[in-house]
């Protein structure tokens, strides 16, 4: 079945655990490549336990691993060194997610393995890179999607910035990973040569941040979180704006009268049906010419959030 795969035939061998690494490594399983998967001896990766254990095995763990291979080899000794070192220099891919130095520690760093397999690509996934001031530093998801940018602008301005509710920091890496690794392997393919990928989360989260950077310099420079979130939902050159509650969500775009009209009608069937949220619609001439506002009113609990929407 590999044989119709567009990567079948290609090597990659996994060093690493968790979710960044094993999942750039998942990727290029499921396209073909023969992966082989790196464990410390004993408990195995982490993930094996994580989130929902069914039969003894996290379920996550599954949906990550298919597909690959897998042995158990302790990397701190000499001995297993000595085998992982053997692997790499078969192979085509190495991705590794561990702390920059520590393959060079283990004599695995890419100069020593380029030297004996100089057409080795090497994907390096961290935290903040394999240089800079921060290169030592754990990173884990959370740190790089907030150093990114994202938890700044997740959530409700009252309220501590908000997970996303998936790993989307080490995701957002580990597709960086794969489209480097792709790159590299056509530059192998004109040069004969590999390369290091190095891919820092952070780096990754930022890069998806849209226009937020230059907007916000340009035009609302040094604004706080709660500045941000509303500027988000209120100014006018926003394309869409969502309700600033999380107990009532309402979300709406700029658009033309009749689907005002649409929008006032729903919005009066809601407030007909329910006892929570209720939501005033008014025109304002101060957005310009065809732009309203909507309010969108939560009465769930203690709360009393009243959030304009450019629509």
């Amino acid at each position: 079945m590999n044989e119709a795969r567009p990567l079948a035939g290609l090597k990659v061998l996994e060093l690493g655990a968790l979710i960044a690494g094993p999942f750039c490594a998942k990727i290029l399983a499921e396209f073909g490549a023969d992966v082989i998967k790196i464990e410390p001896p004993g408990q195995g990766d982490p993930l094996r336990k994580w989130r929902y254990v069914k039969d003894g095995t996290s379920v996550w763990w599954h949906v990550q691993s298919r597909g690959k291979k897998s042995i158990a080899l302790d990397l701190r000794k000499p001995e297993g060194q000595a085998i992982a070192r053997k692997l790499a220099l078969a192979a085509d891919i190495v991705v590794e997610n561990f702390r920059p130095g520590t393959m060079e520690e283990w004599g695995m760093g890419y100069d020593a393995l380029a030297a004996a397999n100089p057409g080795l690509v090497m994907v390096r996934i961290s935290g903040y890179g394999q240089t800079g001031p921060y290169r030592e530093r754990p990173g884990f998801g959370v740190i790089g999607e907030a150093m990114g940018g994202l938890r700044h602008v997740t959530g409700t301005p009252d309220r501590p910035p908000s997970r996303t509710g998936i790993s989307i920091g080490d995701t957002l890496s580990a597709l960086y990973g794969v489209i480097g690794a792709m790159m590299a392997l056509e530059s192998r393919r004109k040069t004969g040569r590999g390369q290091v990928v190095d891919v820092a989360l952070y780096e990754s989260v930022f890069s998806v941040m849209e226009s937020l950077l230059p907007e916000f310099d340009a035009k609302y420079p040094m604004l706080s979180r709660r500045e941000v979130i509303d500027f988000m939902v209120r100014d006018p050159g926003n394309t869409s704006s969502i309700c600033a509650c999380a107990c009532s969500p309402f979300a709406a775009r700029k658009t033309s009268k009749p689907a005002w009209r649409r929008l006032m009608s729903i919005s009066s069937a809601i407030a007909a049906s329910s006892s929570t949220t209720s939501t005033r619609l008014i025109e304002t001439s101060a957005r310009g010419p065809g732009q309203r506002t909507a309010f969108s009113t939560c009465s769930i609990g203690e709360c009393r959030t009243s959030v304009p929407l450019t629509i």
